[in-house]
């Protein structure tokens, strides 16, 4: 059955950090599906922690790894590869409509002034815990961030869509991280760049498009 496409826009606090990684991290490490490796390249990737409906009683929070970028038949397009969610309507739409495999767990965020501290446990199993500070560096949402087109691919066919993020932030300090890599890789052990918090980001994802067609073989 084709999904019910549709765009919407979200405000809310984000911690964006970025990496570069290389072609076998990617390949290799990444928790990419095993038929999908071999399209996978290497390059800028990400992480992106986001919180919103900040509004509400019940704040809705989703993490999102980004290892590079996947041949589609479009050309290379970035790709999330885990993700991660503690809203089922959230699961449910990133699957049907954008192609994103989104597993539910329970996130704990909490601000104390400059600090942020995220911990994230699936099964009453820690996966993923981060502990940051910011600066008083403005900065405006990285090109990067502005730029990114992405590419899912559930067996043939791809959702090709392209958020846009408005917002002024923060250069941001990492003080502690802990990954279980049974549920995420250990990302930080590789090439770290850089990291930026938003405390109001304005993400807005259009309708993905939808591509059955097979990128040529490299």
């Amino acid at each position: 059955m084709e999904p019910t496409l549709s765009s919407r826009t979200l405000i809310g606090k984000a911690i964006v950090v970025l990496f570069r990684f290389t072609n076998e991290f990617a390949q290799n490490l990444a928790f990419v599906p095993a038929e999908d490796t071999n399209l996978m390249r290497g390059g800028w990737g990400s992480l992106i922690l986001f919180k919103s409906d900040l509004e509400t009683a019940t704040p809705k929070h989703d993490l999102y790894f980004i290892p590079g970028k996947i041949d589609s038949p479009e050309g290379l397009k970035f790709y999330i590869s885990k993700s991660y969610t503690d809203s089922q309507t959230s699961a449910n739409l990133a699957n049907d409509e954008f192609g994103i495999r989104q597993e539910l767990a329970t996130f704990r965020w909490t601000t104390e002034g400059k600090r942020d501290t995220i911990s994230i446990t699936q099964d009453n199993q820690q996966i993923f815990h981060i502990v940051t500070k910011r600066w008083s560096l403005p900065v405006s949402a990285p090109k990067s961030l502005q730029t990114l087109e992405l590419s899912q691919k559930q067996g043939n066919t791809y959702f090709i869509f392209k958020p846009e993020a408005v917002g002024k932030g923060r250069m941001t300090h990492i003080i502690d991280t802990e990954i279980d890599p049974a549920y995420l890789p250990n990302m930080f052990d590789y090439n770290f760049v850089t990291c930026f918090t938003y405390n109001n980001l304005e993400l807005t994802i259009p309708a993905a498009s939808i591509n059955s067609s097979v990128p040529p073989r490299k």
